[in-house]
């Protein structure tokens, strides 16, 4: 399990060895500012979760010295800080809507309206189009939208937004999002949409 503590150690890592190549345990260490001991624990578990790759090296200018272990990222682990860095541009625009909405209700749906049709993933396409449904909901019904508010506590209760949106809609104005919606969250891994509803459960606590 990547726990924050090993993606903290993941980043450091790729960090470093970008920098220098493949590195030492005691650099790690230095980096994050704990023991040698905790550093070597973490780069083997990483390890043996495939985020890490390790090989005996000897230091360069002294022949016939001792090897030691160097650390350097999988490509496991290469991918995950792309998606690292892709996930927290993803936190970053939906708390940007949120805050929009606080200001401009209206202009902030009209903009994620136009959004939804750029996007270029499943994982976007769901995230823009749900926070435009719980906006929309905020402005049709304060009702429903306090009661999804209170509901949502993780990645199962998604489809209860794009729920409350049908009953909410009798003229079937959303319909067309609400469908996008729903193909685009059946794409998703449950990771993913963990993922979403702890993004979204964040932003609403903002938006009463």
């Amino acid at each position: 399990m990547l726990t924050r503590r090993r993606r903290e150690a993941l980043k450091a890592l790729h960090k470093l060895t970008e920098e220098k190549g493949p590195i030492g345990y005691e650099e790690l260490a230095l980096q994050l500012g704990i023991s040698k001991w905790s550093a070597y624990e973490l780069l083997i578990q990483l390890e043996e979760e495939g985020y890490v790759l390790s090989e005996l090296r000897r230091s360069e200018g002294k022949l016939g010295g001792r090897p030691s272990l160097r650390f350097s990222l999988s490509p496991q682990g290469e991918e995950t800080i792309k998606g690292e860095g892709y996930l927290e541009t993803l936190r970053e625009e939906l708390s940007h809507y949120f805050q929009s909405a606080r200001k401009d209700l209206s202009s902030t749906i009209s903009s994620l309206r136009e959004r939804i049709a750029t996007a270029t993933t499943p994982l976007t396409r769901t995230a823009r189009s749900l926070t435009m449904l719980l906006l929309e909901l905020k402005k049709r019904s304060s009702s429903l939208y306090s009661r999804i508010r209170r509901s949502l506590r993780g990645g199962e209760d998604l489809p209860l937004i794009s729920g409350a949106v049908m009953a909410g809609d009798g003229e079937g104005r959303l319909h067309k999002i609400v469908r996008t919606c729903q193909q685009a969250l059946s794409r998703l891994s449950k990771a993913q949409k963990e993922l979403i509803a702890s993004i979204l459960r964040e932003e609403l606590k903002g938006l009463k």
